[in-house]
């Protein structure tokens, strides 16, 4: 797999060459960002003193995200990268949301550097979709990531037994309605990679047991799928056994607000890293809009629920997922 884009060292960044070549080097760090079936659907332009980054509509997944509210998460989380790399280079920065696009524009470099920790999760961190460890985390750790704040955002944690309870049968719900739809699953298959096959996104199907089933799709169209609901008694006992769920949620449901969103789930996964813990995304329960509004009245949530992470100890090393070259990116 090509996975050489993770091995990207600080210790190469140009310090006395161009802009364009700084902003290169930020970027092979923003690629690394999470993305729906890793799908990397963004576009970078780099313009005088500014980096630009945009929606690739043809990367979208239309059946799953037909909204692309997904999309645009992952390019709040490429956009909360950028901007962690750029403070630790010293590069000052004005970051705006115009319309679908997000624009750093760069001042005068700094000699104080920040967010320091956060920037070496970046390289470190993968999303993670197996058991976690039976383990608890303690309450001043979990304290730390709800202080994450991003504008128009607000989390939810859960982490009572109970309601993880509640939270476990959610997920094996809409999984059991998820793994039915055939153009999900046909969705799905688009982005499986073979194993052998030199891939540079998408999902290899033996890294990744959760997806193994979806090339089994003669099983999972039967009403009674033994396949689908094997595969979700498989997640539901993942999820009961989660020691902590984060479900962030939007004051508004437009694209800016997606944006933010991301930025926020950016920031949550590598605060998370830095702690020592793993996380994942569960996205059937977000992707099926019944569902989600089930999650939203079950938990008294006001607001709109953009998704939903879980978060552990985790009980196996779990591998990078392959990127494509950054000057495939470049507009």
């Amino acid at each position: 797999m090509l996975i050489e884009a993770w091995n990207v060292d600080e210790k190469e960044y140009p310090t006395r060459g161009a802009f364009e070549d700084k902003a290169k080097f930020l970027l092979r760090y923003a690629i690394l960002a999470p993305s729906g079936h890793n799908s990397q659907p963004w576009k970078f332009e780099i313009s005088k003193n500014k980096i630009i980054v945009r929606p690739d509509y043809n990367r979208g997944r239309s059946v799953v995200d037909s909204e692309h509210r997904e999309l645009f998460i992952s390019l709040g989380a490429v956009s909360k990268i950028i901007a962690i790399a750029a403070d630790r280079f010293g590069m000052s920065y004005r970051r705006k949301v115009i319309k679908d696009r997000v624009e750093f524009i760069f001042g005068e470099e700094k000699t104080v550097k920040k967010n320091l920790e956060l920037f070496k999760a970046i390289t470190k961190r993968r999303t993670y979709r197996e058991r976690y460890k039976k383990k608890k985390i303690p309450l001043r750790l979990v304290a730390k990531i709800k202080k994450i704040t991003s504008k128009g955002q607000s989390m939810v944690a859960v982490n009572d037994p109970d309601l993880i309870k509640v939270m476990a049968d959610l997920i094996e719900r809409a999984d059991c309605v998820w793994y039915k739809s055939r153009s999900l699953i046909r969705e799905l298959e688009e982005w499986m990679r073979d194993d052998l096959e030199l891939t540079k996104d998408g999902l290899p199907t033996g890294m990744i047991n959760m997806y193994k089933i979806a090339a089994e799709t003669k099983y999972l169209f039967s009403k009674d799928s033994r396949v689908a609901k094997e595969k979700a008694e498989r997640d539901r006992v993942i999820a009961k056994n989660t020691p902590l769920f984060l479900i962030i949620v939007s004051n508004d449901n437009d694209i800016h607000s997606w944006i933010e969103a991301g930025e926020m789930y950016g920031e949550i996964i590598l605060t998370a890293q830095k702690l020592g813990l793993a996380s994942g995304v569960l996205g059937s329960i977000t992707e099926l809009t019944g569902m989600k509004n089930k999650m939203t009245k079950l938990f008294s949530i006001e607001g709109h629920v953009q998704l939903v992470l879980s978060v552990g100890y985790a009980r196996v090393k779990v591998p990078a997922t392959p990127r494509r070259p950054l000057e495939e990116m470049l507009a």
